[in-house]
Protein backbone atom coordinates (compact mmCIF):
# COMPACT_ATOMS: atom_id res chain seq x y z
CA UNK A 1 0.00 0.00 0.00
CA UNK A 2 1.07 3.59 -0.49
CA UNK A 3 1.29 5.62 2.73
CA UNK A 4 2.67 8.88 4.00
CA UNK A 5 4.88 8.91 7.04
CA UNK A 6 7.46 11.17 8.69
CA UNK A 7 7.53 14.91 9.16
CA UNK A 8 7.54 16.44 6.65
CA UNK A 9 5.43 13.70 4.99
CA UNK A 10 7.13 11.22 2.67
CA UNK A 11 5.15 9.00 0.30
CA UNK A 12 6.39 5.39 0.39
CA UNK A 13 5.27 1.84 -0.25
CA UNK A 14 4.61 -0.11 2.95
CA UNK A 15 3.29 -3.48 4.06
CA UNK A 16 0.88 -3.62 7.00
CA UNK A 17 1.42 -6.65 9.24
CA UNK A 18 -2.13 -7.63 10.18
CA UNK A 19 -0.85 -9.97 12.90
CA UNK A 20 0.83 -7.15 14.84
CA UNK A 21 0.93 -3.38 15.08
CA UNK A 22 3.95 -3.14 12.75
CA UNK A 23 4.12 -1.45 9.36
CA UNK A 24 7.04 -2.61 7.22
CA UNK A 25 8.89 -0.24 4.90
CA UNK A 26 11.84 -1.09 2.70
CA UNK A 27 14.96 0.78 3.79
CA UNK A 28 16.88 0.41 0.54
CA UNK A 29 15.76 0.08 -3.09
CA UNK A 30 15.89 -3.50 -4.32
CA UNK A 31 17.43 -3.65 -7.81
CA UNK A 32 15.62 -0.46 -8.80
CA UNK A 33 12.19 -1.85 -7.86
CA UNK A 34 9.83 -1.42 -4.96
CA UNK A 35 9.09 2.29 -5.15
CA UNK A 36 10.25 5.08 -2.88
CA UNK A 37 11.88 4.34 0.48
CA UNK A 38 11.80 6.54 3.60
CA UNK A 39 14.63 9.01 4.10
CA UNK A 40 15.08 8.96 7.86
CA UNK A 41 17.78 11.65 7.74
CA UNK A 42 15.22 14.26 6.66
CA UNK A 43 12.45 13.20 9.06
CA UNK A 44 11.90 15.41 12.08
CA UNK A 45 9.71 12.75 13.74
CA UNK A 46 12.02 9.71 13.36
CA UNK A 47 12.72 8.02 16.69
CA UNK A 48 14.75 4.82 17.04
CA UNK A 49 13.38 2.29 19.52
CA UNK A 50 15.70 1.62 22.47
CA UNK A 51 16.58 -1.95 23.49
CA UNK A 52 15.22 -1.38 26.99
CA UNK A 53 11.83 -0.13 25.77
CA UNK A 54 8.59 -2.07 26.16
CA UNK A 55 8.17 -2.00 22.34
CA UNK A 56 11.45 -3.88 21.84
CA UNK A 57 10.80 -6.32 24.68
CA UNK A 58 7.35 -7.09 23.20
CA UNK A 59 9.08 -8.53 20.11
CA UNK A 60 10.52 -11.27 22.33
CA UNK A 61 13.07 -13.62 20.82
CA UNK A 62 12.82 -11.95 17.40
CA UNK A 63 14.48 -8.79 18.75
CA UNK A 64 18.09 -8.13 19.62
CA UNK A 65 20.18 -5.05 20.34
CA UNK A 66 22.77 -3.29 18.23
CA UNK A 67 24.42 -0.21 19.73
CA UNK A 68 21.44 0.26 22.10
CA UNK A 69 18.96 0.19 19.19
CA UNK A 70 16.31 -2.49 18.83
CA UNK A 71 16.62 -4.71 15.76
CA UNK A 72 14.09 -7.20 14.47
CA UNK A 73 15.46 -10.49 13.22
CA UNK A 74 13.59 -12.82 10.86
CA UNK A 75 14.74 -15.55 8.51
CA UNK A 76 14.41 -13.21 5.52
CA UNK A 77 15.17 -9.78 6.98
CA UNK A 78 16.82 -7.90 9.80
CA UNK A 79 16.57 -4.20 10.41
CA UNK A 80 16.09 -1.40 12.89
CA UNK A 81 12.74 -0.86 14.53
CA UNK A 82 11.72 2.78 14.74
CA UNK A 83 8.78 4.94 15.65
CA UNK A 84 7.47 7.40 13.09
CA UNK A 85 4.51 9.65 12.41
CA UNK A 86 1.92 7.92 10.21
CA UNK A 87 -0.23 10.32 8.19
CA UNK A 88 -2.78 8.39 6.15
CA UNK A 89 -3.35 5.74 3.53
CA UNK A 90 -3.28 7.03 -0.03
CA UNK A 91 -4.29 3.82 -1.80
CA UNK A 92 -4.79 0.12 -1.19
Amino acid sequence: MVVQLAAPPQTIYALVDTGSDLVWARCKPLNGTGGPVPNLKTSLSYKPICCLSSQCKALGCDAHCSKTRCRFNMATAMDLIWQETFHRTLSR
